[in-house]
């Protein structure tokens, strides 16, 4: 009997060791789990900014590793990790860590769907957009032979740029972390960034540099009414050399020219959508939306989880950044061409 009480002892305390690390491989305390997985900057970042990951949370973190900080840092910002940690950048960096934290839940990659919407804590920003794709991995067998396996490819599209998955499903307390190999960025934060809102039409157009949309508006005498909202796409300047001297064997200066001047302000006029702030959260694929030319079709919406492309009479022209804020009435939409009206 004194042997029996003694091997029954004896295995209860193994069961309880082998509990208590089962729930440090899962991770004791966020912290652990970041400094295990080698993401110093990351967690340095977490402190300085005063933001808490809670054992109750049950969040969906992505953490870039040290080289993603400082290259993202370097080419965007023009600091260090260490300048981003010093307490005059504290309301950046809040903003750029809440950017990596989804509220909702601990996602695994394995429960994301392709083009899956995800809010961040951070308040009023664009959601993030979950890019979900099946790959074929060779997988080789220790008896020398191999097979095709399938994997899970995530990346998360943000505002400015994305971050792809390089370590998934590490699990943090109730929170689960995915490593990414970038830092993902707000609009407007950045050198030479284009911000998400600006005071007025003319400014956006300065703030990013869309000099041949901004010479053609101001020639063309087309005036915007203050009474009206409006949603404006903005050829970029390489659009509009590429398209005029493609479609109408001309320079962007040719355009601008009086003997066509006519022609100018049809085109201007098929870039403007007189019908309200088009956000393109609310664009549908396959919506139709009026321009200002009078009698032409309406252009046509083509979207494809977050990629959005406005369909002319002649051609296409793709959204490259959205939702830029021109003051109170007009939502400006920059787009990679120039759409021509049917002749």
């Amino acid at each position: 009997m004194p042997t029996a009480r003694f091997l029954s002892c004896c295995c209860i305390a193994v069961l309880a060791f082998a509990a208590t690390v089962a729930t440090k491989a899962r991770g004791s305390t966020f912290e652990d789990t970041l400094e295990s997985e080698g993401l110093g900057t990351f967690l340095a970042a977490l402190q300085a900014s005063g933001i808490a990951v809670k054992a109750k949370h049950a969040w969906t973190i992505l953490a870039p590793t040290d080289a993603a900080f400082a290259a993202r840092l370097n080419a965007s910002l023009g600091m260090s990790s260490a300048d981003l940690l010093k307490p005059e950048n504290k309301d950046t960096l809040k903003q750029v860590l809440s950017y990596h934290i989804i509220p909702s839940g601990s996602f695994q990659i394995s429960e994301l769907e392709n083009c899956q919407q995800l809010p961040t804590r951070l308040k009023d920003a664009p959601p993030l957009t979950a890019r979900v794709s099946v790959t074929k991995a060779k997988v080789f067998a220790a008896s020398g032979g191999s097979q095709q396996r399938k994997a899970l490819r995530l990346l998360f599209q943000g505002a400015a740029n994305s971050a792809r998955v390089l370590k998934p499903d590490i699990e943090a307390g109730n929170s689960v972390v995915h490593i990414v190999d970038d830092v993902l960025l707000l609009r407007g934060v950045g050198r030479g960034a284009l911000l998400q809102y600006y005071p007025s039409f003319e400014s956006v157009l300065t703030g990013a540099k869309l000099n041949t949309m901004m010479a053609a508006f101001q020639a063309s005498g087309i005036t915007l009414s203050p009474e009206q909202r409006y949603t404006i796409l903005a050829p970029t300047d390489a659009a509009f050399a590429a398209r005029l001297r493609k479609s109408m064997g001309m320079q962007p200066g040719d355009l601008l020219a009086p003997a066509n001047a006519d022609r100018l302000h049809k085109i201007l006029s098929y870039h403007i959508l007189p019908r309200g702030n088009l956000l393109s959260s609310n664009l549908k694929d396959g919506q139709k939306v009026r321009t200002n030319l009078q009698g032409a079709a309406p252009l046509t919406v083509q979207r494809s989880c977050n990629s959005i492309t406005f369909q002319g009479a002649a051609g296409k022209a793709h959204v490259t950044a959205a939702d830029v804020r021109a003051g109170r009435d007009i939502v400006v939409h920059v787009v990679d061409d120039v759409l021509l009206p049917a002749t």
